[in-house]
Order: structure tokens, then sequence, then C-alpha cells
């Protein structure tokens, strides 16, 4: 009989022991962030070996939760040389190593008084990592230059895909997609097939944090699974007003500032109903704040200003311009194909774009000509 794709992760997270989680880019979301670092933390206490990435990771402000600095925002080191000797004949007692000149010498004492010649010396190249898993992946491409530089490593190691998005592309080897579940942590606590009460207090907060994260709450996507589970964590020592009090309530100093400064810069479109923010560099710098503040402030807007289908915002990076857009019901299944020229990532309702436009307006044009073309709008 074959195995279910929950049974084939299990076996392969149980066989495996040098494991590589990779996480969206820049900027993942919270729950990403929070169902690597419990993989890894379930996955260390077996023994086993692993990093938690994301290129060009930036700490999330003013989060005490959960410790951000087990994600790694560099690309460790993929390959590794292997030197093989054949020491059948001479068995040794010692060895060591030196390096002189670029020269590297190994020294190995015989278990024999006399060295016998050595039949093969062989060095291969190998992966350093022998299973990789993804969490809010939708695409490979999300992964930037960790899947441009090392392609050969995703094409030729195991790959788990764990996911809640419709837009996933199935691109693993082992593709857990489930779009009715609010978020990567509700899957990774079903495929892990342990009993809610085998899990401590702290693993249990951060399995929680990423359903709250994703539902808002609970004030949209509930599911009678996501609050049974959510009773269960709860029972197991989960600080849910901690969770709550964290993601919605504390705010940091900066993101306070900048909430101030871009309110001043609304647009409204009557005709998409979008409203838009067009963010300067200057205004990171005078507020000395950063891009991940900008996620918090859409979900609020969204709920406070009723009139709005939608809010977008652009803002420069160093090579182009980003646009963050809370994506509107009529473009939701289709959003992918629609903005696929701008490396879409979707995180619940957020869609990431990434533009080549420096120009905030020109960048904002593009994205708003898409809307109104696909709403027939001139």
């Amino acid at each position: 009989m074959a195995r279910s794709l929950e049974q084939q992760f299990r076996l392969l997270i149980t066989d495996k022991q040098h494991i590589l989680i990779c996480l969206p880019a820049a900027s993942p979301s919270i729950d990403a962030i929070v169902s690597g670092i419990a993989l890894m933390s379930i996955l260390k206490k077996q023994g086993k070996y692993v990093k938690l990435v994301s290129p060009n990771f930036v700490p999330q402000q003013n989060f005490t939760l959960f410790e951000q600095h087990h994600v790694s925002s560099t690309v460790p080191e993929l390959r590794t040389l292997v030197i093989t000797l054949n020491l059948a004949h001479m068995g040794f007692k010692a060895l060591h190593y030196e390096v002189v000149d670029d020269q590297l010498s190994f020294f190995i004492t015989p278990e024999r008084p006399h060295l016998e010649p050595i039949e093969t010396f062989t060095s291969s190249r190998m992966f350093a990592f022998d299973l990789i898993i993804t969490f809010d992946v939708q695409d490979l491409a999300q992964l930037d230059h960790l899947y441009q530089e090392y392609s050969d490593f995703f094409y030729l190691t195991p790959l788990v895909n764990i996911d809640h998005h419709p837009e996933n592309e199935h691109f693993g080897a082992v593709n857990l997609i489930d779009i009715t579940a609010t978020s990567n942590t509700e899957i990774l606590l079903h495929v892990l097939g342990r009993p809610v009460q085998s899990l401590d207090a702290d693993l249990a907060t951060l399995l929680l944090t990423g359903i709250i994260s994703k539902t808002h709450a609970f004030r949209n996507r509930i599911t009678p699974r996501s609050l049974a589970v959510t009773s269960s964590l709860v029972e197991q020592g989960a600080r849910f007003s901690d969770i709550v009090h964290e993601l919605y309530y504390k705010k940091s100093f900066t993101a306070i500032k900048l909430w101030g400064e871009i309110l001043q810069k609304f647009s409204f479109d009557p005709k998409t109903r979008i409203v838009s923010v067009l963010i300067e560099s200057s205004d990171f710098e005078k507020t000395s704040s950063h891009a991940n503040d900008l996620q918090g402030l859409i979900e609020e807007l969204m709920m406070h200003v009723p009139e709005a289908s939608s809010i977008l915002m652009v803002y420069i990076q160093t090579q182009g311009s980003t646009a963050l857009l809370h994506v509107p019901h009529y473009i939701r299944l289709q959003a992918h194909t629609l903005f696929a020229a701008y490396v879409p990532y979707m995180s619940g309702h957020i869609l990431k774009l990434t533009l080549p436009e420096r120009n905030l307006q020109q960048a904002h044009e593009m994205i708003i000509t898409v809307l109104r073309k696909h709403l027939n709008i001139s």
C-alpha cells in the first residue's frame, strides 16, 4: 500500500539527519517564522542537525514571543568536499591535519607498525543537507539567491513543501498543501502526527501564534478545526492573551512614528476602491523604521476603512520597488497570474510584488493598470 503524504513526511524527518528549513526571502510571515522555529526545535531534540534560513531576513521589531535569532539571513555553505581513503589493510589509531601555504596535509597514525600503500584515494562533492523543508513558499523564486545560486541542490535533494495557499506550485517531492487550513502551523501540527498533549507550553505558544497571526485573532478565516486546535493548544499552556497583545496591541515606537508619516499620504481611487500610499526611503530613515512595520498597518486599515476594497503600499528598495497589496476578493484566485511578472508572494491576504521600477509613481501606476484592465475600467 502506498504511503500517505503525511507518512512520507514523517519517514523523511526520521531518516534524514541534516535538514535545511527555508522561509521566503527578506520578510516571511509570522506564521512561516514560528512554523520553522517550532519544527527546528522538535528536530533538534531528536539529535538532528537543522538550519533555518530566510535569505536577507529582517527581524520583526518588538517581538519577544519567539526568538528570531534562530532564523539565519545568510545562506549556509551547501556543498561539502568528501575525501575517501581505503584503510582496509592498515587501519588507523589517530588522525590530524594541518594547512601550510594553502596545502592541506593529513597525518594518519596506522594501527600496524608499517604503513602499507593506500590503494585508493577519491574525492567527491556532496551537499551538506539531505532534506529541505519549505514553509509558506509558493514557488522557489521566493527563495531569491538561495535558489538562484544553488538550483542543483534543490533539484537533487528531497524537498517537502508545506503551505496553505492555493497559488502554491507543488514543486516539492512531497507537497503538504492544504488550502482549507488557516496557517502553516495548523498543517504542521497535523502532519507531525503527534498528540497536542505531547507539546510543552512554549511549543504550543509558537504553533498558536501562527494560527492567530493568519486569522487576525479569529476575525477572519475561522474553521471548526482551527478552533478545536486552538482550544487544545491553550489547554497545553499556549499563552493566548500574550500572543494577541504582542501581535495587535504592542507597537514599537518606530512603527507608530512611521504610521503617523504615511497616514498623511493616502490617495483613494474610486473606480477600483483602492487606498494607495507611496512611501519614500526618507520616511523609513526619518522614523528609524523598516518595511516590516507596514503589514500591520495594512491589516488595521482594512478593518477600519470600509469603503476600501484593498490597500496598496509601494516603497523603494535597493534594486527597484516593492508593493504590498491587500488582495481584493475579485482577484484572489487570479492574483499570481495577473502579477506573474513581479515575483508574487502571497502571505495571508497580502500579496508582495517586486518591481524593477524605482519611480514610486510609475511603479504604482503599473499595478493600478493591471487591476483596472482586469476590471475593464479605463
